[in-house]
């Protein structure tokens, strides 16, 4: 049996970045731990990076974080750094492999997440889903969710939704979509919604939500593509041959834009059933078009 698809081959590049926060003086706390002192923030935020990277990764105790708090809510800065403060700690100490003030942090603000900003709740939020902690991640989520405003579940729908679809929750995902479509929003941020689906719904549920993403003109993400390949390959019923074989139909009938190595993954997944593979490309114009021989 012989198999022949056309594709353009390009790669997806994604890129992630935090909003610089303005300079504006910090003074909170008096002494936390020997290891963890807020005074070496005293200055702006742009300097928590740079001391985070040397701080000795150790748990913060509740009382020296309740103390900062307090200090943080009295303090002459910015409502805006109020607001902020928290979420960037996190964030950095998340990023900067900081596990055990990422666990102490998690534990304070989970305790009494009410009295932390929504920006900082989504933070946690996505460290919870990125981490696999959907046990704390739920009741936070809904949390979260009861203290929106109609206006606020428009404003953070996008966010929201990067979050969830880290998750089994995923399908709660469909609820900001719609808000989304209603009021206008560019639906291309909301595509998370079918790797989501790729790693957690029914195939018939990943095939429908591609054709509601289709209808509004979008495309699967390489990110789908790649989690759609990893699940099919160590899925050995025949229900994975069937669905992979149904996705490269919508390929072919599309000529949708995907990556070689997604074109490499599938050519995989075939020889390890026993098929037999080539990958060959051709130049056309400005793009590569990519040929998979099964």
């Amino acid at each position: 049996m012989e198999r022949r698809i056309l594709l353009i081959g390009m790669q997806w590049s994604f890129m992630s970045h935090f909003r610089a926060l303005p300079s504006r003086p910090l003074q909170i706390c008096s002494k936390m731990l020997t290891h963890f002192d807020f005074k070496q923030f005293k200055s702006d935020f742009r300097h928590l990076d740079s001391r985070l990277i040397n701080l000795d990764d150790v748990f913060i105790e509740k009382s020296k974080l309740e103390d900062a708090m307090s200090e943080l809510q009295l303090s002459e800065c910015s409502e805006y750094i109020k607001r902020s403060f928290w979420k960037r700690l996190i964030e950095i100490s998340w990023s900067h492999g900081k596990q055990n003030i990422v666990n102490s942090l998690l534990m304070f603000i989970l305790e009494s997440p009410n009295q932390h900003s929504h920006h900082t709740l989504l933070s946690v939020l996505k460290i919870l889903a990125h981490s696999g902690r959907f046990s704390e991640f739920k009741p936070l989520y809904y949390n979260f969710c009861s203290g929106l405003s109609p206006q606020e579940a428009v404003v953070f729908s996008a966010d929201i939704v990067s979050c969830l679809c880290l998750t089994p929750l995923y399908k709660e995902s469909f609820f900001y979509l719609d808000l989304a479509i209603k009021n206008g929003m560019p639906l291309g941020q909301f595509l998370c919604i079918l790797v989501g689906a790729a790693k957690y719904a029914p195939y018939v549920e990943v095939f429908e939500t591609i054709d509601l993403f289709h209808t509004h003109g979008l495309q699967p993400s390489n990110d789908f593509y790649l989690a759609f390949v990893n699940r099919v390959d160590i899925d050995r019923s025949v229900s994975a041959m069937h669905y992979m074989e149904r996705l490269l139909d919508k390929l072919s009938v599309h000529e949708w834009i995907i990556s070689s190595s997604i074109i490499t993954g599938v050519k995989r997944f075939f020889e390890r059933r026993g098929w037999t593979g080539t990958l060959g490309v051709k130049a056309m114009g400005l793009l590569p078009i990519v040929f998979a021989y099964f």
